[in-house]
């Protein structure tokens, strides 16, 4: 982070988090059990790295409460253009399915 912050170019930052879903979304719905207790997701829940960045940055007076809502609005506006777009966009032609992959 040293490096990052002092300007020294291009520094990799593993950032560990945890994923909440299963490997797929709503797997609970195929009759599996779940393989993580309620508690271990709660857990991490309360660790998630975007709660924690709102919170400090909050906290530091670098950013108002309003600022961020107007943020969130905006970003959910955005991911609502995004997925309708996706929704109504055309398929693909299937020929392109290996594009790029072996070039």
């Amino acid at each position: 982070m040293a490096r990052a912050r002092n300007g020294e170019g291009p520094t990799l930052l593993e950032c560990r988090t945890y994923r909440w879903e299963g490997h797929v979304v709503g797997e609970g719905a195929f009759g599996g059990r779940p393989y993580r207790s309620e508690e271990e997701l709660n857990a991490w829940k309360a660790r998630c790295p975007i709660l924690q960045f709102e919170k400090r940055m909050l906290q530091s007076g670098r950013i108002s409460r309003e600022e961020m809502d107007r943020i969130a609005a905006q970003t959910q506006i955005e991911l609502e253009a995004a997925v309708e777009f996706a929704r109504t966009s055309p398929l693909p032609d299937p020929a392109e399915a290996a594009a790029d992959v072996y070039a």
